[in-house]
């Protein structure tokens, strides 16, 4: 998942590099086993890196206007794609809640594993987002 600018910038650059070293390979002999493996794990990073391309620009486009997300594991993705929807930096973040950026990035690049639940409140408060999930009772009889 791409976190921010940087992050987009330089998936944007790796795809291009991809592209040309895969065309590159496509000019070589390619009934080679080696080439053929390398044909490939180059569509597949590609391919990877076009998707979270496309995912980081439709966020930031404006058009998401609501998250789902069927556990509690999914909340830190749902932070990060609001923060990115609402077109804040890391650092503006940061700065509405009286912290560092790197802080938010720390928190981001662990997936929130070491915010309290306070600051995760704080965070979504930041983010004039609700969270609304539905506590399921899995009891056994």
């Amino acid at each position: 998942m791409i976190l921010n600018e940087r992050q987009y910038k330089i998936s944007n650059k790796a795809v291009r590099d991809f592209v040309l070293a895969l065309d590159k390979l496509l000019s070589e002999d390619t009934s080679s086993p080696k080439i053929k493996i390398q044909v490939q794990a180059l569509k597949a990073d590609i391919k990877k890196l076009k998707n979270e391309i496309s995912e980081y620009e439709f966020i930031r486009s404006g058009k998401l206007e609501e998250l789902e997300f069927s556990s509690l594991q999914e909340l830190p993705t749902a932070l990060i794609r609001a923060r990115v929807a609402r077109k804040l930096t890391q650092k503006a973040l940061a700065e509405a809640i009286g912290l560092k950026e790197q802080q938010i990035q720390r928190y981001e690049s662990s997936n929130y594993s070491t915010a309290s639940f306070a600051r995760i409140q704080q965070i979504a408060k930041a983010l004039n987002i609700s969270v609304k999930e539905k506590v399921v009772l899995n009891i056994s009889i």
